[in-house]
């Protein structure tokens, strides 16, 4: 359903763009304000703007990120270890952006033949 209101309105944003109406006789056709068929009227296109982020910032450093990788992959400690570690130089660090960054790696489950080597790490 949602989809088809966005196609409806995509399609009417079209109509109103060509329209040679005036703007209030347009706002009373489509139920919507003057001020948003003046709007429509001046788009160059007719669909909506991506509402996506030119820019993502990120918590970590591409430095700490790297960090994270290489001691997973060395010693499959669990997350909180290494959350635990990074406090240390960073305190803002917080245990999600861990756990982000071993999910965008690949590495947020422990394999089944590393387990083992994690129980004897924590045990030392």
């Amino acid at each position: 359903k949602h989809i088809r209101s966005r196609l409806r309105q995509i399609h009417i944003r079209k109509r109103i763009g060509k329209s040679r109406i005036s703007n209030s006789e347009l706002s009373k056709i489509y139920g919507v304000s003057v001020t948003t068929i003046i709007k429509w009227k001046k788009r160059k296109y007719s669909k909506d703007a991506s509402s996506r982020p030119n820019h993502i910032n990120y918590s970590l450093t591409d430095k700490e990120k790297s960090f994270i990788k290489r001691i997973r992959k060395k010693t499959w400690l669990p997350v909180d270890a290494i959350w635990k570690m990074l406090q240390q130089d960073n305190p803002s660090v917080s245990r999600s952006s861990v756990y982000r960054t071993l999910v965008s790696f690949g590495l947020n489950k422990i394999p089944e033949d590393k387990k083992q080597k994690t129980k004897l790490i924590r045990q030392e």
